[in-house]
Formats: structure tokens, sequence, C-alpha cells
């Protein structure tokens, strides 16, 4: 998928990661694409995110 949509940045994962194979490459798009997002970050607050909402009383 990604492969085609950013030729680019697929090339430099391949020589940085020359084991990684085309669905690795595709998960490693796909999980920063959730961080880009903020799904990951919204959904798995870390240990010091959620110290600050409880703080703020957010629940």
């Amino acid at each position: 998928m990604w492969k085609e949509g950013c030729p680019a940045a697929n090339d430099v994962l391949k020589i940085v990661f020359p084991a990684w194979d085309d669905e690795t490459i595709d998960k490693f798009f796909q999980l920063q694409s959730y961080y880009v997002i903020g799904l990951f970050p919204y959904t798995s607050p870390a240990p010091i995110q959620k110290q600050a909402m409880e703080q703020a009383g957010i629940p």
C-alpha cells in the first residue's frame, strides 16, 4: 500500500532496515500514521498523561 503512495520513504526504509519486507514496512507506516492522527496517544495515554488528566479532573 505505502510502496505506491510513498516510494521515496519506502526506499529509505529498505536501506536503513534491509531485513524488513514489504509487509513490515506497511505495518510501520500504518503505526506511524496512528501517531500522526493521534489515535494511539488518545487511546493509550502514557503514565504522565494519566497523572495530568487525574490532576485536571478528567475521568
